[in-house]
């Protein structure tokens, strides 16, 4: 699992206790760790992270990610999420991360990672040729490592009051819809394959 997030950088271990009463029972241990200007980049979401630093614990088997923080590009990224093992003697988990994400540029990163999981996903972005920087983008990604099933919830909204500031507004043209619109705004809502879109508004010329 730790290999699956292609870390790279430093780490601190800041606490550690392990023990065994019963010689025949296995051990219990606890490991607090602090990251220091590492990367990150799942693999089954590659959305790579830099200059990351946190908190990771990791119990027995069950991994906590407490109040991660890092950048890709001009955007900052928190995350917190969990690792849990599925079976007391073999492999496998659940993984749940939760992605906050503010002033992220409408670059190929997100729809390349998220084409990752779903192909179509990505063609229908590439298709809208969306531009500009969304105000807040909130990610949870699940995957179970037994069954190999993967699920993502992901909500970009762009509010009205940003529009004004250089280089934060948002364009689409569509390549089924060849007009350009500008100074978009609203909410995308994005769930295993499926787009929904709620309060879109935009402008094109006058109108």
């Amino acid at each position: 699992f730790v290999m699956s997030l292609q870390p790279s950088g430093g780490v601190t271990l800041t606490r550690g206790r392990y023990e065994k009463d019963d010689a025949d029972q296995p051990g219990r241990s606890r490991w607090d760790l602090t990251l220091v200007d590492c990367s990150l980049q799942y693999e089954r979401f590659p959305y790579a992270i830099h200059n990351v630093c946190g908190n990771l614990v990791l119990e027995d088997r069950r991994w906590d990610f407490h109040e991660l923080r890092g950048e890709h590009g001009g955007s900052q990224i928190y995350c917190n999420g969990t690792w849990l093992p599925l079976f007391a003697d073999q492999p496998g988990g659940n993984l749940t991360l939760n992605f906050g994400c503010r002033d992220v540029p409408l670059n190929d990163s997100l729809p390349n990672a998220v084409g990752k999981l779903n192909p179509g996903a990505e063609k229908f972005w590439t298709s809208i040729s969306p531009r500009g920087t969304v105000d807040k983008l909130d990610i949870t990604f699940q995957f179970n490592s037994v069954t190999r099933a993967s699920h993502i919830n992901l909500v970009a909204e762009k509010k009205a009051t940003q529009q004004n500031l250089q280089g934060r507004g948002i364009t689409v043209r569509p390549s089924w819809f060849p007009l350009e619109l500008q100074d978009c705004t609203g909410r995308i809502r994005y769930q295993d394959g499926q787009f929904r879109l709620e309060s879109i508004a935009a402008r094109h010329g006058h109108s």
